[in-house]
This record gives structure tokens, C-alpha cells and sequence, in this order.
């Protein structure tokens, strides 16, 4: 089965493909999120400023990760629904490194599976 048709025929899919992807984007993002250190010069305060400014910069973009990560899992909770692995059973055809995680209830799941399971 392909990455991107997990979620076909199931109310909402268009959502839970949103969220799987987005979900897959903040992860990269946060990956990417590297705090930039200063180098020390002869100015100690100007040096420790220059400093601060910068672990600010990265714990707002950490801030932002966040926030956007727990309005996903607001939404996923809001419906009902978990987010699941199953890169062990997907082809993945989404032009990211990461799988597509299906999203939806543990019975979704079960059924997914259990089809997966049937094609074997």
C-alpha cells in the first residue's frame, strides 16, 4: 500500500493526511532547529548579549514547533483519533524521508492492519 492511500476511504481524509503530513513537517523542522552559538571576543558583555539574543531566537522557533505540534494533537484528540505507525507497512511515495503515520482510531487501525495483513 502506498504512504499516501492510507487514509483513503476514510470520512476525513483529506484532514488526517494534513495532519500525518504536517505532523512529518514539524518534525524536519525540528531536526533543523539548531541553536547558532556566538564566538567569545574581547568584549565579555557585548559577547554574552549577542548570546542570549541567540538562545531567545532558538527557543522562539522551539516555542512555535511546539505550539503547532499540540494544536495537531488537539485536533487529533477532538476527533478521536491516535496517530499510528506504519512505515513497516507502506510504500513511501510523499516526497519527505519520513512515512506518513496513519491517523485515526484504534478500530481504523485494526482494519488497516488486519487488510495489510490479508494481502500478505
Amino acid at each position: 500500500m502506498k504512504n499516501s492511500e492510507i487514509h483513503k476511504n476514510l470520512s476525513g481524509a483529506l484532514i488526517r493526511d494534513y495532519l500525518s503530513l504536517t505532523l512529518i513537517k514539524i518534525f524536519e523542522r525540528e531536526i533543523c532547529n539548531k541553536r547558532e552559538y556566538i564566538q567569545f571576543d574581547e568584549n565579555s558583555i557585548q559577547w554574552a548579549v549577542n548570546d542570549c539574543e541567540k538562545e531567545i531566537e532558538f527557543h522562539q522557533r522551539r516555542l512555535e514547533l511546539l505550539k503547532e505540534k499540540l494544536a495537531i494533537i488537539t485536533l487529533m484528540k477532538l476527533n478521536g483519533w491516535q496517530d499510528f505507525d506504519v512505515s513497516n507497512w507502506t510504500q513511501n511515495d510523499i516526497n519527505h524521508k519520513l512515512h506518513m503515520t496513519f491517523i485515526g482510531t484504534q478500530e481504523e487501525y485494526d482494519n488497516l492492519t488486519f487488510e495489510y495483513k490479508q494481502l500478505i
